[in-house]
C-alpha cells in the first residue's frame, strides 16, 4: 500500500490517524486494535446471508 510505513508522507500519515480516530468513535472504543475487533463483528452480524456463505 503506497504511503503507509515508515516513508509515508505527512498528509499519508495525518489521514491515517484521522481514519483511526474516526473508528475509534464510531465503535466506542479508544485503541485501534478494539476498534478494529468491534467493526469486523458489527460487520459479521450485518453481512447479508447470501455474502456469508463459501
Amino acid at each position: 500500500m503506497p504511503g503507509v510505513g515508515p516513508r509515508a508522507t505527512r498528509p499519508t500519515a495525518t489521514q491515517l490517524d484521522d481514519v483511526a480516530y474516526t473508528l475509534c468513535v464510531a465503535t466506542a472504543t479508544t485503541e485501534i486494535d478494539d476498534a478494529l475487533v468491534a467493526a469486523d463483528r458489527i460487520l459479521a452480524q450485518t453481512a447479508s446471508p447470501a455474502l456469508s456463505r463459501p
